[in-house]
């Protein structure tokens, strides 16, 4: 039933012509009942009264709560407060111990005759909501909680809605709820489909989600209020773009990730493969091919398949819901540029002729790119579609590998901390595997450079702050990259100099620097060291062999907490 038409039967709750004193709007989570009831009974807040079993500590906190709302929460309360102003007078009749609110709420035996008596006050219907049915505290009693409602059914001027999804009643309450669910209960209305006309409150969203919902079945609301939540955290990272089209396919990118991710709506259970079935040729390719549109892309492709963006945005976009990766607003802008190539047709949609034209400008486009990431989106998506067309991809990717290289070496020397240590080829989802592991090939290159380079530098200078900032960045890689700290291993050796020790013109950076170059130095061959540092330290004053120790004594102490 859908909840619009619930919903409408709701509205006309105190009409004469309303028949039910108690009804249950019954649906699973996210379905959105809780939403349409408040909705329905917006013309009447001065009447409804709210009460959630989820956290109440007793089923006679029902009173208890609905009297709270009567007395101070609610418009009527102020009606109710100005006759209540001799209230004792009425307290009297059930207890003349009782002198004010706070005890007539803090006592439980009173609290029902007192509701029916401020009730009878109201002109018309008081209708009360009891949510959560089914997830209260397990101190609560159920079976009271049921007597309760139907206790305040008998008040004549009460109607009451429950709302709550069944299928999820404890066990242990099931057979209650299947007992007295005919007396209590006048009239369930399943809710299996959500409103039409949800309120969403930004402009253009109410009809991006009726599109949406009208080609997706997200049964789910709450879904629909996670993805918008996702979208408004990705959007941050698009601020400086102004192209409302390329925000609607990212609105589109996000929801589809949420939706899929969370309700798995295009997921399809496949029956068991029996040993007869491997055997089964036809049978295999179709097990195969059901796999594969299990898989999370195929499945994301049901939402995105007809946007300019590529499928590089999309995995960007699901990676960083999942916690997989960081979003820039770098590669935004990027991902932004190649929308933009694109044109008004997607490339899926182009024919042969548009792709070639598309892929003709890739050495405009190298020329131009500002750093190793963007040419790297650059590369991916060019080599990709020249795989596609079965064109000689060669020169592009040889010219890729060249200008990679350099942008790698600038931005290890410009950029703190060292990109270089969190660069992988494997972040580059839209890339080909070619270029892959070009990226990661070069990347290792760049690293085999560098090291030559900072090794270079500090056989000259050693108390500066590029020098403390090289010999770091030595010492982070040499002792945790296996590859890169061979190459370095091999090349230690230069720096068995009286320069790489805390001799003359000390400070700071010289210092922590000679910390660095020891550390390796001592980490590669410790009895070389103490060999070659019996040579060196004759020619050093009683200070610089202090100073040396003190940062030996260091390192053993390390060492042993190491071992």
């Amino acid at each position: 039933m859908n909840a619009d038409y619930v919903e409408n039967i709701i509205r006309n709750i105190d009409e004469k012509s309303y028949t039910y004193k108690c009804i249950l709007v019954d649906g699973t989570w996210g379905i959105g009942k809780s939403y349409m009831v408040r909705k329905a009974l917006e013309d009447k807040k001065d009447k409804a009264f709210y009460v959630s079993l989820f956290g109440l500590e007793s089923a006679q906190q029902i009173y208890h709560d609905i009297l709270y709302q009567l007395l101070l929460h609610t418009e009527n309360g102020g009606k109710l407060v100005e006759w209540c102003k001799d209230i004792t007078k009425i307290f009297g009749n059930f207890n003349k111990k009782i002198k004010n609110i706070n005890t007539i709420l803090e006592s439980h035996f009173s609290e029902r005759d007192l509701l029916k008596t401020i009730i009878q006050k109201f002109e018309g219907h008081c209708i009360i909501v009891v949510d959560d049915l089914e997830r209260h505290k397990k101190g609560v009693n159920f079976e009271e909680a049921l007597g309760i409602i139907e206790n305040l059914k008998q008040f004549e001027q009460v109607k009451i809605i429950l709302i709550a999804h069944s299928g999820e009643i404890r066990s242990e309450d099931k057979d209650i709820y299947d007992k007295f669910k005919e007396k209590v209960i006048d009239r369930i209305f399943e809710v299996t489909e959500h409103s039409n006309s949800i309120k969403w409150d930004r402009t253009g969203e109410q009809e991006f989600i009726a599109n949406f919902l009208s080609q997706h079945n997200v049964k789910n609301l709450r879904t629909l209020q996670k993805a918008r939540c996702f979208f408004n955290d990705v959007e941050r990272c698009c601020l400086e773009i102004k192209d409302e089209k390329f925000i609607d396919e990212i609105r589109q990118i996000c929801f589809a990730v949420v939706v899929e991710d969370t309700d798995k709506l295009y997921y399809r259970e496949l029956p068991e493969f029996s040993e007869q079935d491997v055997s089964n040729p036809q049978k295999r390719v179709t097990r195969i091919l059901a796999e594969s549109e299990n898989k999370i892309e195929s499945r994301l492709g049901q939402y995105t398949q007809k946007l300019k963006s590529g499928e590089a945005l999309v995995k960007c976009i699901y990676k960083y819901y999942k916690n997989e990766k960081i979003l820039t607003k770098e590669e935004m802008k990027i991902h932004y540029k190649i929308y933009r190539k694109a044109g008004d047709i997607p490339n899926n949609y182009k024919s042969e002729k548009e792709m070639r034209q598309y892929i003709s400008v890739w050495k405009t486009e190298f020329d131009e790119a500002k750093g190793s990431t963007e040419l790297t989106f650059l590369a991916g998506e060019y080599d990709r579609w020249c795989q596609v067309l079965g064109e000689d991809d060669k020169e592009l990717i040889e010219t890729y590998e060249k200008k990679l290289e350099k942008f790698f070496v600038d931005e290890a020397k410009k950029i703190m901390p060292n990109p270089l240590d969190y660069y992988s080829g494997s972040e580059f989802d839209n890339a080909t595997q070619t270029v892959r592991e070009i990226y990661d090939e070069v990347l290792k290159r760049a690293k085999c450079r560098l090291v030559q380079d900072y090794i270079e530098y500090l056989c000259e200078k050693t108390n500066d702050e590029t020098a403390w900032k090289y010999s770091g960045q030595l010492r982070d890689w040499y002792t945790d990259s296996t590859d890169i700290g061979k190459y370095i291993e091999d090349n230690l050796e230069r720096l068995f100099t009286e320069k790489s020790f805390p001799v003359f013109g000390m400070n700071d950076c010289k210092y922590y620097t000679c910390c660095n170059i020891i550390k390796m130095l001592y980490q590669k061959d410790s009895e070389h060291f103490v060999e070659r540092y019996k040579e060196l330290k004759t020619s050093f004053d009683r200070m610089s062999i202090y100073r040396t120790e003190m940062i030996l004594r260091e390192l053993e102490i390390l060492n042993q907490i190491n071992k």
